[in-house]
């Protein structure tokens, strides 16, 4: 099983910067998914917001059962989203 940390934090906090810092590969990020969806420009449509939160669940689920290291970069994740 990979370990799953948690990077939380206010906007500009310095949480990815410290992702990239610690040289960790794999990170779920709505916000990358986001850009992603927006072909570079940052998208955020209620309308899409199921299938981000759906994608990162996925893909938090596929590196824990492959047991691989990574990070969840967010900003505001409750303690409850965070168990």
């Amino acid at each position: 099983m990979g370990t799953c940390h948690v990077m939380v934090g206010n906007i500009a906090s310095g949480k990815s910067t410290t992702v990239k810092r610690l040289g960790i590969k794999h990170v779920v990020s709505k916000d990358a998914l986001r850009y992603i969806i927006g072909n570079g420009d940052y998208l955020f449509d209620p309308a899409l917001e199921p299938f981000v939160h759906n994608a990162t669940s996925a893909l938090i689920s596929l590196y824990s059962r492959a047991g691989i290291d990574f990070v969840v970069d967010e900003t505001h994740i409750s303690k409850t989203v965070r168990r």
